[in-house]
């Protein structure tokens, strides 16, 4: 990790804790998110300075670069490539891990041994499982074929369907809704296909290849939910890409304050 200073809020997990991922319903109510993506400039931007102390739910390849309160992992090839990175997490404020329940297949990571911890290195994980619905199929736009969209929502529980809006921002801001946050902020996130992340390189660790973003289906999600709940999403704005054509920017100051919030509260 390259931030082993970085202290994201911790969220108590219950005893005896399941697979059912319900228990985080409200469980961040009235405070902010921050959700990580792996856009280049994720390390110095201003998102990230105001996320310590806070509610950080990290996707995909956020434990390349600090622990956060909650790890996301939707895709199994992620799964696969990052996991092992779990063994070194404090013991203290190990994430949250948050799965997708179909990304398992055989062997060891099999759903049929759901009632068993899942094993990575010497270390116990239990992931809370969500359930993705299904894509709505295929359709057709002039000579091109695309997903579907389905029809806008966001579920009311983490124990229910999650929308199928077919990107890490989107399935995080449906886990941060249903936590209770009082407002969402989404830093290294662009949808731009090709570009760097922030170890310096532009190829996809799961894939071997240059990431390429389908983003027509997110962007949809994206746009419904910047209607339906107009700023509780916003951009750190030192990025830049497809998605900020559809939400709005947090402003530098706004992030500072939040900083200045968390010194004072810690004074």
């Amino acid at each position: 990790m390259l931030l082993r200073d970085f202290k994201a809020a911790h969220l108590q997990a219950p005893r005896g804790r399941s697979h059912d991922p319900s228990w985080l319903d409200g469980s961040a109510k009235g405070r902010p998110a921050f959700i990580l993506g792996g856009a280049g400039g994720l390390v110095d931007s201003p998102g990230l300075a105001a996320a310590k102390g806070q509610i950080v739910i990290g996707t995909n390849w956020t434990l390349r670069l600090l622990e956060p309160t909650i790890w996301l992992v939707v895709d199994g090839n992620v799964w696969k490539s990052e996991s092992a990175r779990l063994v070194g997490c404090s013991d203290s404020m190990e994430p949250i891990v948050v799965v997708n329940k179909g990304i398992f297949g055989g062997g060891p990571y099999s759903t049929a041994h759901s009632h068993k911890m899942k094993m990575v290195g010497q270390r116990k994980i239990h992931p809370l499982e969500i359930k993705i619905r299904p894509f709505a199929g295929i359709q057709r736009k002039g000579k091109k074929y695309g997903i579907r969209p389905y029809p806008f929502y966001v579920p009311n529980s983490a124990a229910e369907m999650f929308h199928p809006s077919g990107n890490s921002l989107c399935f995080a801001t449906q886990l941060a809704h249903v936590m209770g946050c009082s407002q969402i902020y989404a830093v290294g996130f662009t949808l731009q296909s090709g570009s760097k992340y922030f170890w310096g390189d532009n190829i996809n660790p799961a894939t071997r290849r240059p990431s390429m973003y389908q983003h027509d289906v997110s962007l949809v999600w994206l746009s419904e939910y910047e209607k339906k709940y107009p700023g509780k999403l916003k951009l750190d704005p030192s990025f830049s890409g497809p998605v900020y054509d559809t939400l709005q920017k947090a402003s530098v100051d706004e992030l500072a304050n939040i900083g200045k919030d968390r010194c004072v509260q810690g004074n």
